[in-house]
């Protein structure tokens, strides 16, 4: 009888342990670009960005804004499944994207590929991960088109909100 009971102990905690190594972490918040922590490989890398990511298991949504050194800004959104089956297909004129986005154990990827107005294909690939207490956001992005390849890797800090006193 006790040997039932330890054994049972046991399977409840691996299962536990199992559960939580397997779990999705929650990436929803605003995430400010850390210049410092990265390290972009972009001709003309921005001088601050933010992402608002709203994710609800299987949704994710996300905005994000680039600013530049000339002060020009670019806004880019999509909304996308985290299952890995379902794309989203953009076009503008002859160029086209396909993304979708799937879990890699507990790495978000999102995964875009891309025909050009001239024909020639590109991919992007970036993998998405947060640090353990939730405050650090890294995107390694790698990048391939035709004539190069890319690797960056974005470090975004979260941003809090701070707490006003009421009396």
């Amino acid at each position: 009888m006790m040997l039932g009971r330890v054994n049972l102990l046991l399977f409840v905690a691996l299962t536990t342990a199992s559960a939580q190594s397997n779990a999705k972490p929650n990436f929803s918040g605003t995430w400010v670009l850390n210049v410092p922590a990265s390290k972009l490989e972009l001709k003309n890398p921005p001088i601050a960005s933010t992402f608002t990511i709203h994710h609800r298991e299987p949704n994710f949504h996300l905005k994000r804004t680039h600013v530049y050194a000339n002060g020009k800004r670019d806004t880019w959104g999509i909304d996308l499944i985290t299952d890995g089956k379902h794309e989203v297909v953009r076009k503008d004129g002859p160029a086209r994207d396909v993304t979708r986005m799937y879990w890699d154990n507990s790495v978000l990827v999102l995964d875009e590929k891309e025909t050009t107005p001239d024909g020639s294909f590109g991919t992007n690939v970036v993998r998405y991960t947060l640090s353990e207490n939730g405050k650090t956001m890294t995107a390694l992005e790698h990048e391939e088109y035709p004539g190069g390849r890319l690797t960056n890797k974005w470090v975004f800090d979260k941003q809090t909100i701070p707490h006003t006193k009421t009396n």
